[in-house]
């Protein structure tokens, strides 16, 4: 008698280990898109164990079964848009289904789209980050993003477009990558870069502001926006790339001068700790510099032209602005029309980097001696090996609004030194 009872126990074990075999095969085969095998084993476990209910498991397997047969018969006669939909009722039930995933992406790929709008294309974040938003126009059904960064992701998606969100980074490091907006066999890519921080040089309480400027690729010279006022300096436009670099918020002023040099150079009637310094030559500047960096340990120089005129114009978030900052010299200039006098740094509006007094104020020396230009493209041209003269740019106080504009050039002697005339700093690196 025990032994009966033993072999019917052992024989209860066995087909409850069977049955439990069954389900985990079943719930496997569901989530490869294996459905037939998917719908036999779930009817198994239900022979061998009514521990569980699998009737809503077995039609669902039945149903993606049928339904993918219908939707690749679609896909094989070219008919993206019925084809596209059956892919999907899949992946409502069945969301790990790598098969139909693949084939409802396909079927997005090929549909055709008239058109496909997206703006903008570049998106640029300070390190802590950020909320931007895509516009997006398209005929297509619908639109979906690909490949985002992985610091970045998507928010408030609707139909006519969505968000991107950017989280804080590293503000040491640059950090740049790109996405695509694909809809009906098109695709449009939108580069995304997050800016090392803006900094703040503290030696000697100099309160010395520098801007971030990313590189790139612009042309400079003697653009449309100029209209008919360009000189014949500023011919041919050409096309330049220019690589990351820091430079000056505000031209340097009276205050940081002195706290290097221990006197002020600038004329008795034009005195103002907060005013641009000036009557410097190129070279007293070169000796400030010098200073600079033995007190910082950091690499300060002059901009060269084309690092000043990127800047000027805007750098990557250029308008394409007549003067740095706006079409109307006013807006953000101190010259002869408006104010026949040195104005203290940052009293007009900033242009499109945040930097002030690009236009007016003073001229500013640049690291470059003046030359012709060429029409060559250029990557971070040091301009000619030698000359006379090194260049002056921005315009000043004294001059027309012609002198303002963000191609105008002039020169000056190394040596030579004018009340209307200072700089403001770059930097590679901080």
């Amino acid at each position: 008698m025990k032994n009966l009872i033993f072999l019917t126990l052992c024989l209860s074990c066995s087909l409850l280990a069977s049955g439990q075999d069954y389900l985990k095969q079943a719930n496997d085969c569901f989530d490869k898109g294996d459905y037939e095998c998917a719908k036999k084993n779930y009817s198994l476990f239900k022979d061998f164990d009514g521990s569980k209910d699998v009737s809503v498991e077995i039609q669902k397997s039945d149903e993606c079964y049928k339904t993918l047969i219908v939707a690749d018969d679609y896909f094989k006669d070219k008919e993206y848009g019925k084809a596209r939909d059956r892919y999907k009722t899949v992946l409502d039930k069945n969301p790990k289904d790598a098969y139909a995933k693949k084939q409802y992406d396909q079927c997005r790929m090929e549909l055709p789209a008239t058109t496909l709008r997206v703006a903008p294309l570049k998106l640029i974040f300070q390190s802590q980050g950020g909320i931007d938003s895509i516009k997006v126009s398209t005929n297509a059904d619908n639109y979906y993003v690909d490949s985002l960064p992985g610091w970045c992701s998507v928010i408030n998606k609707q139909s006519d477009g969505f968000s991107i969100k950017c989280d804080s980074l590293d503000s040491s490091s640059l950090h740049e990558g790109y996405f695509d907006v694909k809809a009906g066999g098109k695709s449009e890519r939108i580069s995304v870069t997050q800016l090392k921080d803006d900094y703040t040089e503290t030696a000697k309480s100099l309160n010395l502001k520098m801007i971030y400027v990313k590189g790139g690729t612009f042309t400079m010279g003697c653009t449309p926006e100029q209209g008919n006022d360009c000189n014949d300096n500023e011919k041919p436009a050409h096309q330049v790339t220019v690589s990351n670099f820091y430079i000056g918020k505000y031209e340097v002023t009276q205050a940081q001068w002195k706290a290097i040099m221990g006197v002020n150079p600038s004329p008795s009637n034009i005195t103002g700790d907060n005013l641009p310094v000036s009557n410097v030559s190129w070279m007293d500047v070169q000796e400030f510099i010098h200073r600079l960096n033995e007190l910082t340990g950091k690499q300060y120089r002059l901009p060269t032209e084309a690092e000043w005129e990127y800047a000027c114009r805007g750098g990557l978030e250029s308008a394409h602005y007549k003067y740095s900052g706006s079409n109307t010299a006013n807006n953000v200039a101190w010259y002869s029309r408006v104010s026949y006098n040195i104005h203290f740094v940052g009293t007009r509006s900033p242009n499109e980097l945040g930097i002030y007094d690009m236009s007016g104020n003073v001229w500013e020396w640049c690291n470059d001696w003046y030359g012709p230009y060429s029409s060559d493209v250029q990557t971070d041209p040091q301009g000619p090996s030698i000359g006379p003269s090194c260049v002056l740019r921005g315009g000043s106080y004294s001059d027309s609004n012609t002198k303002m504009r963000v191609s105008a050039r002039s020169k000056g002697k190394l040596d030579s030194r004018k009340e209307n005339v200072g700089f403001r700093l770059a930097c590679s690196s901080n």
